[in-house]
């Protein structure tokens, strides 16, 4: 094991895109305790629109009370979807 996946504590899977030039760019990483790459991300693309995973069972799954605290500081200015919605039926 190397170090870096000693002292990772959760994952994330990215998918930025930019309408204008109609590039899409996907990812996925793991990250530390404090979100260092999370927020290195989030300052680099500011986003105009995050969505995030949200809960979709009995045992909690989705984004994290840190992930949504870091996206919600981060990115003040854009619309946040996923967290604390209910999903839709149709």
């Amino acid at each position: 094991m190397g170090q870096e996946e000693d002292i990772a504590v959760c994952e994330y899977g990215v998918c930025l895109v930019d309408c204008p030039t109609g590039s899409v760019m996907l990812g996925q990483f793991r990250d530390d305790a404090l979100r260092t790459r999370l927020k290195t991300l989030l300052a680099q693309f500011p986003p105009a629109e995050v969505l995030l995973e949200r809960s979709t069972d009995a045992q909690g799954g989705g984004a994290s009370e840190d992930t949504v605290r870091v996206v919600e500081h981060m990115c003040a200015g854009a619309l946040v979807s996923g967290e604390g919605e209910e999903r839709e039926e149709d």
